[in-house]
């Protein structure tokens, strides 16, 4: 059976995109304060893994995971992806747990814990002591993909 050239082109794609996907490293990040999202306080030191588009764990403490990549977050803030930036303090928790609920979104996005997507942002300084942070925003990751780091925007390599 021989087969045409575009099915032969669209066989080459899907190798290439499994292949690029089979091979996708777990991320690390190491933050040094983490507002989760559930917790009533912000939580000191702690490890994200990150693999794919997902949160895989929350751990305290900085412990290391054979083969991911680290993101050295350790003097900075990190929270969970805002569905709106443009909040004050007072209402952190309802742009993202709550928007999250409303949604019904609330078991895959809002809150940084094991199983969630893996959208988080980082700030220099602690925005619940100086909501000013939020107008440097120095990390963005969404789904798993950095799309800012040390403030500089990125563009991610396709899966």
């Amino acid at each position: 059976m021989k087969l045409n050239s575009r099915w032969r082109a669209l066989f080459c794609l899907v190798a290439v995109f499994s292949a690029a996907a089979a091979g996708a490293k777990d991320l690390l990040i190491h933050a040094g304060t983490l507002i989760d999202g559930i917790s009533g306080a912000p939580r000191r030191q702690v490890s994200i893994l990150v693999r794919d588009d997902k949160i895989l764990s929350v751990e305290p403490g900085f412990v290391s995971a054979a083969g991911a990549d680290l993101i050295d977050l350790s003097t900075a803030t990190v929270m969970p992806g805002f569905i709106d930036c443009h909040i004050h303090m007072s209402a952190l928790f309802a742009a993202t747990r709550n928007a999250a609920d409303l949604l019904g979104a609330a078991d895959r996005v809002g809150s940084v814990q094991a199983g969630r997507y893996a959208d988080l942002v980082a700030t220099a300084g602690n925005p619940l002591d100086d909501p000013d942070q939020f107008k440097h925003v120095s990390f963005v990751m969404k789904g798993g993909m950095v799309y800012r780091r040390n403030g500089v925007e990125t563009i991610p390599a396709p899966n």
